[in-house]
């Protein structure tokens, strides 16, 4: 592994330089057949794709602040020209680099990590890489909801934490089967706040409690990710299973996010902070999806 993290660093040091695969093989020892097939072994990247994301992530942060000119960030990205530039930075971001400049907070668009071993272990331990693709029924849920941005994310577990002290009031409750639902995302304001609704599953939903919602979502294709819980902050990994989805897996998959709810699968499998042995199990991570 020695050999990988020293072409990872080589790559860091050399993202404003015009290098090739040859180039970082060379600095990892290898040749650049069998250097490729290694790094898309370990990364499930190829070479010079995690390269382009890496340039492209680092334009990305610099338009949030800096004043820069376009071609100047597309000459710095390795591109011959702006239009090429802007292209690229469409499809990994959903938008051009003109419209993400307007954005303060681009919570929904994850930008390509570098490679460390605490990263490489996350992916190979603590969440599945390769989705599954399924067609769920959709389903009813009654619970608490509330606003977040990047910044006030950690939040999300106070909200859960009344959510918790509340769910008897509800009726009709499966009783197994809890979700967190994300919708109503505000990012063409350049804010990209959006409503979390932390909710438990219901046949019907009849009365609501006081400060309560009822959320119908309607059947959907989904590409699900299943995160493995480590630690009691349960936020600290999941920001990276999350980047990894956004910042890793979208740009490189034949699929596209459509505009419905995503949503966090609490089930049996998962094992709450408020347990003697808590937090820790298994959640599931529901992005919804059509065919590019």
């Amino acid at each position: 592994m020695k050999q990988f993290f020293d072409a990872v660093d080589f790559i860091e040091a050399n993202l404003d330089q015009n290098i090739t695969l040859d180039d970082v093989a060379q600095a990892a020892g290898y040749s650049a057949f069998h250097f490729a097939r290694m790094f898309r072994a370990i990364s499930g990247l190829s070479v010079m794709g995690y390269i382009r994301r890496r340039r492209l992530s680092l334009a990305a942060q610099r338009l949030l602040s800096e004043e820069v000119r376009l071609i100047e960030l597309a000459l710095d990205c390795g591109f011959e020209s702006q239009e090429a530039f802007t292209r690229a930075f469409k499809r990994a971001f959903g938008m051009t680099p003109g419209e993400y400049r307007k954005h303060t907070d681009p919570i929904r668009f994850g930008f390509q990590p570098v490679l460390s071993r605490d990263l490489l272990h996350h992916f190979k331990e603590n969440m599945t890489v390769e989705p599954k693709i399924v067609e769920h029924p959709g389903f009813k849920a009654v619970g608490m909801a509330d606003y977040f941005t990047q910044d006030t994310t950690h939040r999300i577990g106070d909200l859960w934490r009344i959510f918790n002290t509340r769910v008897g009031e509800i009726s009709n409750m499966t009783g197994n089967l809890f979700f967190g639902i994300c919708d109503d995302f505000d990012e063409k304001s350049g804010s990209s706040k959006f409503r979390y609704t932390a909710a438990s599953e219901v046949t019907e939903f009849g009365d609501l409690p006081e400060g309560m919602d009822a959320k119908e979502i309607g059947p959907q294709k989904y590409a699900v990710f299943t995160h493995k819980v480590t630690s009691p902050d349960l936020s600290a990994d999941f920001k990276a299973t999350l980047n990894y989805i956004w910042g890793t897996w979208f740009p490189q998959s034949n699929y596209e996010r459509v505009p419905a709810p995503d949503f966090e699968l609490y089930d049996s499998r998962f094992i709450p902070p408020s347990a003697p042995d808590g937090p820790g199990g298994e959640i599931d991570v529901y992005i919804p999806i059509k065919e590019k």
